[in-house]
């Protein structure tokens, strides 16, 4: 009985301390990527790096391909803890991130194209990213 108090009395207080999330990615933040997926999908950077399907490049290019990953541990610019895991659309040149990965990243986030958004079923892309960051 007294384990079931203590419990319950924990989660409570976690429930509290956890700030609610709605959703929308803030335009930066931190979070420890993981599980990266090719999508199909490239950055045309002979056309203003607009994202298409790679059948459709028509130049010469190395990167820029687009990978879908799993973010955890996500926090907002501002310090704010936010409760959630989510899919996120990250550029890079053959990305390869495992399950296990503990490296927190720091991301600037915009919406994604109409088309890429509909191919993947995610609303946000990496605009730039940095790796290996210490949070304070």
């Amino acid at each position: 009985m007294r384990l079931t108090v203590t419990i319950a009395t924990g989660a409570l207080l976690l429930g509290c301390s956890t700030p609610k999330f709605d959703g929308e990615l803030p335009s930066e933040f931190t979070a420890i990527p993981k599980s990266s997926e090719f999508t199909g999908w490239i950055l045309d950077h002979c056309n203003g790096a607009t994202p298409i399907r790679i059948e459709a490049l028509d130049c010469a290019q190395i990167g820029g391909e687009i990978y879908r990953v799993q973010l955890t541990d996500i926090w907002a610019a501002n310090g704010v803890r936010l409760s959630l895991r989510s899919q996120f659309l990250v550029p890079s040149h053959g990305l390869n991130l495992s399950a296990e990965n503990r490296e927190v990243w720091a991301f600037q986030a915009k919406e994604t194209t109409p088309g890429l958004q509909a191919a993947t079923g995610i609303k946000y892309i990496a605009a730039d990213y940095h790796r290996g960051i210490e949070r304070k």
